[in-house]
């Protein structure tokens, strides 16, 4: 069995308090190239919520790696494991087990007294600019497999509430600017400054890996919603330019860059890591969150994209009550399994090499045409132009893509390398 820390100190634990916000629109069933929009935020659509939303802290969700590099860091400052992990039912051994999860309230109870055991307040951002894209398991996969920015952009939007519960992300376009905004749905109290900076410095290094460049950077901005701290300045040649005292948080950069292909593209490692990613989002997901479960199990094509008795069989309900339990969250079980099948759909004909019989095939469809006039109806598209109009930009930037052998990309497809066996 997958061990799973579960423990929540009674003190932090009274702190946190779900905050009931506006719903946020459902998330496509995969993140796609069109997940990211020419538009402002969504506005609010009753009766539905997306993944982020039904996160909590008491669920397992942050990997065991999280809690070894911050030993690690705080061994540096003389810190011992066991003078941080004293009272909690996590151990040394538990935090070497890449199978481990510990819940988003110890995470940030131990963030807050690891600090308070150095009394360096700046260790937070410091162990966020510490992460490795495979610190962050199979987000970080995902990420790194992505075809383009966009799609890396979409997949956070969907995933980042199973590494950050806290916060969910949207990420919309203004003019020619993109803007990736954070909006917090849990409250942190005194660990809320400490839990920000850890994942804005993971934020950052998974950049620059997918960028392949640093952060500070004329066309990167940051936008924060707190004054600045005064051991910001010791980070001002590692960070981007950030704006303090703002209404929201967010970080902002050119539009177009959301079209770059990105250097480590692999289709079938990309669609592996969803499938592990959309599983981990099912256990994640309360019992009473129908959406995210029936998505769950739709959005992995291993499941072969049953229909609503398989589904319901699962869950152990009749089909009715599944049914009705949708309809009660503002949807139904037709429109998410449309929104797996076109989201997998558009994955196939951008990045394989599948004709367009066998996508028909592999999404269940009797044959071609059936899957042509769905995936019209879908996108207003046929699928042959949707392939050759999303292809062209890739082919454009292969050599480009084949030439980026900097030392810095070397080393992090190591490092992908040899963190594979692990996940």
């Amino acid at each position: 069995m997958t061990p799973s820390i579960r423990f929540v100190p009674s003190g932090l634990r009274m702190q946190f308090r779900e905050v009931l916000g506006p719903a946020a629109p459902p998330a496509h069933a995969n993140p796609s190239l069109a997940d990211v929009e020419d538009a402002h935020p969504h506005p609010a659509r009753p009766g539905t919520r997306n993944a982020a939303m039904t996160q909590n802290i008491d669920a397992p969700l942050i990997p065991a790696a999280y809690m070894s590099r911050w030993l690690a860091l705080l061994a540096t400052r003389g810190i011992t494991a066991d003078q941080l992990l004293a009272g909690t039912e996590l151990t040394p051994a538990a935090v070497d087990d890449p199978r481990t999860r510990v819940t988003p309230a110890l995470l940030a109870d131990l963030l807050l007294r690891g600090v308070e055991l150095t009394g360096d307040p700046a260790l937070a951002l410091e162990l966020g600019l510490t992460f490795q894209p495979t610190s962050h398991g199979w987000f970080g996969y995902a990420m790194a497999a992505a075809a383009t920015l966009r799609e890396a952009c979409a997949l956070g939007t969907r995933y980042l509430s199973l590494r950050a519960s806290p916060w969910r992300v949207q990420v919309f376009v203004e003019g020619e600017r993109a803007v990736m905004q954070f909006d917090e749905h849990v409250k942190l109290g005194a660990a809320r400054m400490l839990v920000l900076e850890c994942l804005l410095g993971g934020v950052i290094r998974l950049g620059e890996f997918l960028l392949g460049h640093s952060f500070v950077h004329p066309d990167i901005e940051f936008y924060a919603d707190y004054p600045e701290p005064p051991h910001h300045a010791q980070f001002r040649d590692r960070v981007p330019r950030v704006h303090y005292g703002c209404d929201k948080l967010q970080a902002r950069f050119p539009a177009a860059w959301l079209d770059r292909a990105l250097r480590f593209a692999e289709p079938v490692a990309y669609r592996e890591a969803i499938a592990a990613l959309d599983q981990e989002l099912e256990l994640a997901a309360p019992p009473d969150d129908w959406v995210a479960r029936t998505r769950a199990v739709l959005c992995d094509p291993a499941n072969g994209y049953p229909d609503l008795d398989a589904v319901a069989a699962r869950f152990h309900v009749s089909s009715r009550t599944l049914r009705r339990r949708l309809q009660d969250s503002g949807t139904t079980f037709h429109t998410l399994r449309s929104e797996a099948r076109c989201g997998q759909a558009r994955i196939l004909l951008a990045q394989s090499q599948l004709s367009v019989d066998a996508i028909a095939h592999q999404l269940g469809f009797a044959d071609s045409t059936g899957f042509t006039r769905a995936f019209r109806r879908w996108t207003g598209e046929l699928p042959r132009r949707y392939r050759a109009a999303h292809r062209a930009p890739r082919r454009a930037e292969r050599a480009e893509r084949a030439a980026a052998t900097t030392a810095a990309g070397d080393a992090a497809q190591s490092e992908l390398a040899r963190a594979s066996d692990t996940l």
